[in-house]
């Protein structure tokens, strides 16, 4: 791989929950996430929607390469809080947070 296909190419870490039917009907019903779904921001830093190993995931890239379990930890509490207000009804202390790289080649 020469330089200039290295620069191309970028790795990063999705941490989120994958997205059950439930959560996808409680989403459809929030204006809150209608919202910020169309509120394009920093991607880091927003809640999205990501498709891999064909299922569907919400949450967020992480914005460092070098993590603790401790500041993993702090993250998904954080994702979890923001999921909460777009959907109340879900208890998402219930749900399995998912960790996963992905490759984007520009």
């Amino acid at each position: 791989m020469n330089t200039a296909s290295k620069e191309r190419i970028t790795v990063k870490i999705f941490v989120g929950f994958e997205t059950s039917i439930e959560l996808r009907m409680h989403l459809n019903q929030s204006s809150a996430w209608k919202k910020a779904s169309f509120e394009k921001g920093d991607t880091l830093n927003q809640i999205l929607e990501v498709r891999f190993n064909e299922k569907n995931y919400i949450g967020r890239y992480l914005d460092s390469k070098i993590l603790t379990m401790k500041d993993m930890k702090a993250l998904s509490t954080e994702i979890r809080g923001s999921l909460q207000e777009y959907c109340p009804e879900i208890n998402f202390d219930m749900l399995n947070i998912n960790i996963f790289p992905q490759v984007f080649v520009a």
